[in-house]
């Protein structure tokens, strides 16, 4: 299995509670989407540059969700 495919499956897999999981912290659906989305992203670039160790989804990908989401909170705020 490609690392493309194995992504693909891992995200129709887990992404529904890193959605979730952002969502939680009182981002609107819209945005909690496109972080959720971002943080996806982020891991399959840290993933093509060997910069991942171990991958224990659904938490990897919820932490980085997650990550993203409190600090554009935190920007949004001061």
């Amino acid at each position: 299995m490609s690392a493309a495919s194995s992504w693909d499956e891992a995200i129709r897999q887990h992404d529904r509670r890193v959605y979730l999981s952002v969502l939680a912290l009182g981002l609107n659906p819209e945005r909690a989407r496109e972080i959720a989305q971002a943080a996806w992203t982020r891991l399959i670039e840290q993933d093509a540059h060997g910069a991942l160790g171990k991958v224990e989804l659904p938490g990897l990908a919820i932490r980085q969700a997650r990550f993203f989401a409190l600090n554009e909170l935190h920007r949004t705020k001061l």
